[in-house]
C-alpha cells in the first residue's frame, strides 16, 4: 500500500509518478518496475531501483533550481544529511515529501512563470503560508497566478 495508495491518488489527479523502492527490496523493486512498466509509459510512472545512484540523479535533477530561491537552496542543502541521519519510518516518510517538494519547485522553475514558482517557494518551503493549508504570504503576485490558471 505504501506505493500503490499514493500512486492511484496521483493518476486520478492528472498527474506523473516517480517511485523509489527501497533497495533494500531489489526483487520487490524490479517486480513492481516490471508490472507497472506493461499498464503505464514510463513517461506516466517511473520506478527507480537501485541505491547510492540514485542520490546522485537527485542531485544532478535538483542543480540547475540552485540559486533561484532561498528556501529551496535550504531544503537542497539539507537532504544529504538527512538521508543519513534517517532513525525511523516518520523520518523517512517526511524526507520522501521534502525530496518531492524540491522536485515540484525544480520543475516549477523550469515551467511556470517566476510569480507560481515563488509563491510554492514561499509557501511549501519557506513556511509562508499562515495558519490554513494553502493561504499565501502577502508578497505573492497573485494577479499572475490567477492569469496562469484562467482558461485560454
Amino acid at each position: 500500500y505504501l506505493s500503490a495508495g499514493p500512486l492511484v491518488a496521483v493518476l486520478a489527479a492528472g498527474n506523473r509518478a516517480l517511485l523509489k523502492p527501497s533497495e533494500l527490496t531489489p526483487r520487490f523493486s524490479e517486480l513492481l518496475k516490471k508490472a507497472l512498466s506493461e499498464v503505464f509509459p514510463e513517461e506516466e510512472v517511473a520506478v527507480v531501483t537501485g541505491g547510492p545512484e540514485v542520490a546522485q540523479a537527485l542531485t544532478r535533477e535538483l542543480a540547475p533550481a540552485r540559486g533561484a530561491h532561498p528556501a529551496l537552496d535550504r531544503m537542497i542543502e539539507a537532504l544529504p544529511m538527512r538521508v543519513e541521519l534517517l532513525a525511523n519510518e516518520v523520518q523517512a516518510r517526511r524526507l520522501a515529501q521534502d525530496v518531492a517538494l524540491a522536485v515540484q519547485a525544480a520543475l516549477l522553475l523550469q515551467s511556470a512563470p517566476g510569480a507560481v514558482f515563488g509563491a510554492f517557494c514561499d509557501s511549501r518551503l519557506g513556511g509562508e503560508w499562515g495558519y490554513s493549508f494553502g493561504t499565501l504570504g502577502t508578497g505573492v503576485d497573485f494577479d499572475a497566478i490567477i492569469r496562469r490558471a484562467m482558461p485560454r
